[in-house]
């Protein structure tokens, strides 16, 4: 998360591909970085537009997309980088048909609340005191944009006032398990986001928003659980493990395991294996406009050959 936003003359991913292209039936593109400039030319049979690229959103391990500021207007890019074409694709949500004129090859324009949230959830203070400011933000998701302004819990650290300092910050482990996930889910959505935001049908492109995902569990209750939250499984200051047998001991907070002496407290083991739960119960699918894998967090039984559930 620390690196879920950068200018693009910092991108890692970028300095490692200095030059991308990619072509379709009415334009080429090419996507140059310098130490000076990160550019996206376009050129059609008779004509040529360039612009300069601001910012990339995502650090790149499944795709990283990318902000353009023309005048007082973003433009998100038409083209994303995905790691699995190790190249440029259609960005996800933008239409595949070629745009005309050749200025709108570039990418779509964005409703400035729609930019707010970008940087919300990708930068830190973006907004502060209620004004937009993107270019003074930090980008990416530091301590504050989960603890709130530090200023007053760094002068109490400082001045060895530890047990005051721990008040003047929000600890998001004290939440309510529907607060906790509730809190994820402001920027990796939740169900109100979901059903509110979205398009009825969207099928599996629903792997996205794993809180919404989370609280369809069946063992997720109508108050919610502790031991199945976000941060129940996950450390936010430490990398994402994508071991999915590292989380065989969550699965046993709340299921017997194999060896288990019989507690009624305790979920009965299960009759299939005995390890690496999640491969089995937190299925994978391919989302293929994203040009990626993801983990679906709807916890449950999955019955061979069933459906994608919705």
């Amino acid at each position: 998360m620390f690196k879920a936003a950068s200018r693009v003359s910092d991108s890692i991913l970028l300095q490692q591909h200095p030059e991308l292209r990619f072509s379709d039936e009415s334009y080429s593109y090419v996507l140059s970085h310098t130490p000076s400039e990160t550019k996206f030319l376009i050129k059609d049979k008779t004509n040529a537009f360039s612009a300069d690229a601001g910012w990339a959103f995502g650090l790149g391990e499944i795709s990283q997309t990318y902000l353009i500021k023309q005048h007082d207007t973003f433009v998100e890019s038409r083209l994303s980088y995905f790691r699995s074409l190790q190249g440029l694709d259609i960005t996800p949500g933008h239409a595949a048909a070629a745009p005309a004129p050749i200025e709108k090859a570039l990418g779509d324009p964005q409703q400035p609340e729609t930019v707010r949230r970008c940087f919300g959830c990708h930068a830190t203070a973006s907004t502060v005191s209620g004004t937009f400011d993107p270019e003074h933000a930090i980008l990416g998701v530091t301590c504050e944009a989960c603890h709130g302004p530090g200023a007053t819990h760094v002068t109490a650290m400082d001045a060895g006032q530890i047990a005051a300092a721990s008040a003047t910050t929000l600890n998001p482990k004290r939440l309510s398990p529907v607060d906790s996930v509730d809190f994820c889910g402001a920027c990796h959505r939740t169900s109100v986001d979901v059903v509110l935001d979205l398009p009825p049908h969207i099928g599996v492109t629903n792997l996205r928003f794993q809180p919404s995902r989370l609280e369809r569990s069946l063992c997720w209750g109508t108050s919610g659980d502790p031991r199945i939250t976000c941060m129940a499984c996950h450390d936010p200051h430490k990398p994402l493990v994508r071991d999915s047998a590292a989380y065989d001991g969550n699965c046993l907070q709340c299921h017997a395991g194999p060896a288990t002496p019989p507690d009624a407290k305790l979920a009965p083991a299960c009759r299939v294996g005995t390890r690496d739960c999640a491969s089995c119960h937190m299925p994978k699918y391919e989302i293929p406009w994203v040009h990626g894998v993801f983990t679906d967090h709807f916890i449950r039984i999955v019955h061979p050959d069933a459906p994608f559930p919705e």
